[in-house]
This record gives structure tokens, sequence and C-alpha cells, in this order.
């Protein structure tokens, strides 16, 4: 959220970054997906209508076959 308050944009730098043993894992792209989760929960709650729509545009842009229903339960909830 911090990133997105000083520079209006998501920045993924860390996940793609990290060479942690959690880590390898799980795909880049499913650690992303966890990130914009929270994030979105997160930006719901703090009112910030424009990160939110951000996380959906990104989401929208990382579906798959293998994760469609993962996304989906999601915006369910």
């Amino acid at each position: 959220i911090i990133d997105y308050l000083y520079w209006d944009e998501i920045k993924m730098d860390f996940i793609h970054n990290s060479n942690n043993i959690g880590s390898s894992l799980k795909s880049k792209i499913e650690r992303e997906i966890e990130v914009l989760f929270n994030l979105y929960v997160l930006s719901d709650q703090f009112l910030l209508e424009r990160l939110k729509n951000l996380c959906e545009f990104k989401l929208a842009n990382l579906v798959n076959l293998k994760n469609v229903v993962e996304i989906f339960g999601f915006s369910h909830e």
C-alpha cells in the first residue's frame, strides 16, 4: 500500500526477486495472485478505490486455466 501511495502503481518486485525457501514451493504467478488478493482486501478496507481497480486489472491479466477457480472463488467471497 505504501508503494501505491507514493508511486500510484502496484510494485511486485519483491515477489520476483525473492529467493527464500517458501517461495520455491509456489510459482511466481501464484504468489503474485496471493499478494493481489490481500492487497485488494486492504484497499477495500481503506477505501482506496483506484488501488482496488488496479488489483482487479492485474488479477484479470493473470487468469489462466490453472487458477481460474481460485480467482473465481475469491471474487465470489
